[in-house]
């Protein structure tokens, strides 16, 4: 779409404010910055979390079964493992059943 002519017979370009329907100046710096992101889970300044029972269980068992079974694609192995972690004996659900 060709830009607008103002009322002198000028041609007006649309700023990205104008095409939002906002008012104010894209020249001008906004005062208040976005929050950062912080690279830890547990807050600023906090230690990373180390790995669940279930993550580190599925990790050595996936590496298990891609030796064990080749052509079987990760999707199924991801189900069978996670099948098995239900009633493994290092799932902490199960170790209140003892």
């Amino acid at each position: 779409m060709p830009p607008k002519k103002a009322a002198n017979g000028e041609k007006k370009s649309k700023s990205s404010f104008d095409a939002l329907g906002m008012q104010g100046d894209a020249d001008v710096p906004c005062d208040s910055p976005s929050p950062a992101k912080s690279s830890t889970s547990a807050g600023a300044g906090g230690r990373k979390k180390g790995p669940s029972p279930y993550n580190i269980y599925m990790k050595a068992k996936l590496a298990e079964f891609k030796e064990k079974f080749p052509d079987m694609t990760h999707k199924e192995r991801f189900k069978k493992v996670a099948e098995e972690w239900k009633t493994s004996s290092e799932n902490p659900a199960n170790k209140a059943d003892d």
